[in-house]
């Protein structure tokens, strides 16, 4: 899920209470206060305010014109993911899986400085990395999802790995050395196809790097329930907290470490460190407000649950958290140290 998207979510729901909230409070304030408010004439106006915030997005999607568009950003269509970023001959490859209402583009993507920064490029200009070959791979999530799930997610991901691509490209799966960088669902979506073939991967060298990704869920899914129930989301039903499926996914990932099922496995987790503050919600950036740290989206709990204590991201909400803004910044130093001491590093630098 990105920033954006949430925000909409956000001001749906404020915008849904406005109406319900003042017709209670006029019922009271005569002295008839009850609950039963009278939806019929409610309804209709609190579904014509959640609807605002989507309308405004797509008029502004309609009339924005960027004015110099990055050379390396790629498109943020969904049917864009499952592309090679950066195809080479390396023995290694990194597959950036995002998360959920997502996609290959807007998950890595830095907005907040004055230039953009993509973290697969900056992995590729990074020299200590030996440019390892880059993979964006990424399934169809969105507000009218329905009834895709986990498992639909991951098939679709898993079968892009195994593919030739339109300019005959070698498939993922061809190379002996696999780092998965994994946002939030993308890391259930990476532990799902792990374990329901890992045949395929028991002779391969696999690094599973699992950012801020809700292994037991997120109790902000369960705050939005009705309105994935109103949307039928199945992929926001499973994120709820302690879910029947995640439990599952649970039990079958910690067999498949505890049977050795893939030899050269190496993980690591990490959460975040802030709520989220951006858009109008940017005054939460004040670091004197107690609410940034008492409330995250994956708590630590949910997010180290595999591969002994998770490590936290400093100064990051969930989504800031797999955006850094340099090769200095905290994730991308994380990442070079968990490949460097695993030994997951490509064995010399290729030339695309």
């Amino acid at each position: 899920m990105n920033r954006r998207t949430l925000l909409k979510i956000l001001a749906s729901i404020c915008l849904i209470l406005i109406p319900t909230g003042l017709t209670i409070w006029d019922r009271r304030f005569n002295g008839e206060y009850q609950l039963g408010v009278r939806w019929e004439v409610v309804g209709p106006i609190a579904g014509a305010l959640a609807v605002l915030p989507w309308l405004s997005g797509m008029i502004g999607k309609r009339w924005y014109k960027p004015t110099a568009p990055s050379p390396f950003i790629i498109s943020d269509k969904q049917e864009d993911n499952n592309t090679w970023y950066s195809y080479n001959s390396s023995d290694t490859v990194i597959v950036f899986i995002h998360g959920i209402l997502s996609n290959s583009r807007s998950c890595w993507l830095n907005m907040e400085g004055e230039k953009p920064v993509f973290w697969p490029e900056l992995i590729t200009s990074d020299l200590r990395f030996n440019n390892p070959a880059i993979f964006l791979a990424g399934y169809y999530t969105d507000i009218d999802s329905g009834f895709s799930g986990i498992r639909n997610c991951a098939d679709e991901v898993f079968s892009a790995l195994g593919r030739t691509d339109e300019k005959g490209h070698a498939p993922v799966l061809e190379k002996p050395r696999i780092i998965f960088v994994c946002h939030s669902m993308g890391g259930i979506v990476a532990r799902y196809f792990l374990q329901a073939n890992y045949e395929v991967f028991k002779e391969k060298e696999i690094g599973l790097v699992l950012i801020a990704s809700p292994s037991y869920g997120a109790k902000l899914a369960n705050r939005l329930s009705p309105i994935i129930r109103f949307y039928n989301h199945s992929q926001a039903n499973t994120l709820m907290w302690g879910s029947d499926l995640l439990q599952e996914y649970d039990d079958q990932f910690k067999e498949l470490i505890d049977k050795n099922r893939i030899p050269k496995l190496r993980g690591i987790e990490f959460y975040e460190n802030h709520f989220i503050a951006a858009g109008p919600f940017s005054i939460f950036k004040w670091k004197w407000i107690p609410f940034r740290t008492k409330h995250v989206i994956v708590t630590k709990a949910s997010a180290g649950k595999y591969f002994g204590a998770p490590k936290l991201i400093p100064n990051t909400d969930h989504f800031s958290c797999v955006k850094p803004d340099s090769i200095r910044d905290s994730v991308h130093v994380y990442l070079y140290d968990f490949m460097s001491d695993n030994h997951l590093l490509p064995s010399s630098p290729e030339m695309n």
